[in-house]
């Protein structure tokens, strides 16, 4: 998921203070006189590295301008909700709501994945070259995953960060939710195997041509079909 998903919901711990104001019920606050501590969650697009490499690691293009990103000056503990029901096929059975069917989103075997860990910078302007590759990786991998962040516009002070990852938590069958040891997760080869992404962009537009072709027959058939019948 961390590889072939597109999006999930990032979770911060909101600054926002205009939430509750005095003519809440009391009900709704904490009974603690400090401010009440508030999560936040909005849909994040990432990449964890270009499409024929998986570094496991998610990163993220964001603006300074953003709830989210104003959250994390404050506490940049975060966490990357991902779920297999936004799967570009969304084919798997068990994720899918239909009338009559088993399958939801919510469905164990629909498989999730929290991730924690403190959202960083990656600073193409700390002089370190590991730094300066790291940046040019991600921020192609994103903008290569994710074309029309490279239309953005430029005044919104973009930058791109990762998460440092401390904890996943894993749910994919019955019987409760697995706590991942994140060494061994770093440490699985996915198999990915060496290609030329231009290659796989002429033939998705390929078949794209060809499906739209296969509908504009099918029309016609149908037309003429009701043509036939009409006579």
């Amino acid at each position: 998921m961390v590889h072939t998903l597109d999006y999930g919901v990032l979770s911060t711990i909101s600054t926002r203070t205009d939430i509750f104001n005095d003519d809440d019920d009391d009900d709704t606050l904490p009974s603690s006189s400090s401010p009440p501590v508030i999560p936040f969650g909005n849909v994040y697009s990432f990449v964890d590295g270009p499409c024929n490499k998986s570094t496991g690691i998610p990163y993220l293009y964001g603006s300074s301008m953003d709830q989210s990103m104003k959250d994390v000056t404050s506490n940049n503990v975060v966490s990357l909700t991902l779920t297999e029901a936004s799967s570009r096929d969304g084919s798997k059975n068990s994720c899918v709501v239909q009338q009559g069917g088993w399958g939801d989103p919510e469905m164990p075997t629909c498989a999730r994945v929290v991730i924690t860990g403190k959202l960083v910078r990656v600073d193409p302007n700390n002089n370190e070259e590991e730094e300066e590759m790291e940046f040019e990786m991600a921020q192609t991998s994103l903008f290569q995953r994710h074309p029309s962040m490279s239309y953005w516009p430029d005044d919104h002070d973009w930058f791109v960060s990762k998460i440092v990852i401390s904890d996943m938590w894993l749910l994919d069958m019955f019987g409760g939710a697995s706590i991942l040891d994140v060494d061994r997760y770093f440490s699985i080869d996915l198999g990915l195997v060496d290609v030329d992404v231009d290659d796989v962009v002429v033939k998705e537009e390929q078949e794209k041509s060809r499906m739209m072709m296969m509908k504009r027959h099918l029309a016609e058939q149908t037309k003429m079909t009701v043509n036939l019948h009409g006579f």
